[in-house]
């Protein structure tokens, strides 16, 4: 595996980004819970596409490399 592409950085960052702002704003009390619910869809909609981006390039991968087979020697009879 291969480090994470720029998409995959981009929606993990906004992700967190997203739930921060919620957790924030319910602690200050600015707003009530219905009212910042949407920065948690925000969150967990950026999260799944996050797993689904690096689900489909880890399954590119595992499909472009070539199946790795064991050696195995034969053993001479005397």
């Amino acid at each position: 595996m291969k480090g994470f592409t720029l998409k995959e950085i981009l929606l993990l960052s906004a992700s967190l980004g997203f739930l921060m702002i919620w957790v924030s704003e319910l602690i200050a009390g600015v707003v009530s819970w219905k009212e910042s619910y949407f920065w948690l869809m925000f969150s967990i909609v950026s999260l799944l596409g996050f797993q689904y981006y690096k689900n489909r390039r880890m399954a590119k991968e595992r499909n472009a490399s070539p199946p790795v087979v064991p050696d195995v020697k034969t053993k001479k009879k005397k």
